[in-house]
């Protein structure tokens, strides 16, 4: 699972355990519904202040907001770093 996959799944967490639709989270942060349901599924690549606006909205910083996301870190047994490029599908780099 790529991370847009995995921040879309802790976005739809955390919106549900407050009780939120993505109608009343995209009312709440000014986001458009479509966008954050795209978000949801992996479909689109948040840049900081979309970071720093739903931040705010669960009441958390931006590291909190994305706690649990991040891929584990497997070595490379041919010396390379074990990273893949981070890649949303469908969303162009440095949104």
């Amino acid at each position: 699972m790529d991370i847009c996959a995995r921040f879309g799944r802790r976005i739809r967490e955390l919106r549900k355990k407050r009780g939120w639709t993505q109608v009343y989270l995209a009312e709440h942060t000014g986001l458009g519904s479509v966008y954050i349901s795209q978000l949801e599924h992996g479909k689109k690549e948040p840049g900081l202040r979309t970071l720093e606006i739903l931040a705010i909205s669960f009441e958390m910083t931006p590291s909190q907001l994305l706690r649990g996301i991040q891929k584990k870190w497997v070595s490379d047994k041919q010396g390379g770093s074990g990273f893949t490029p981070l890649v949303c599908a469908g969303a162009p780099h440095g949104n």
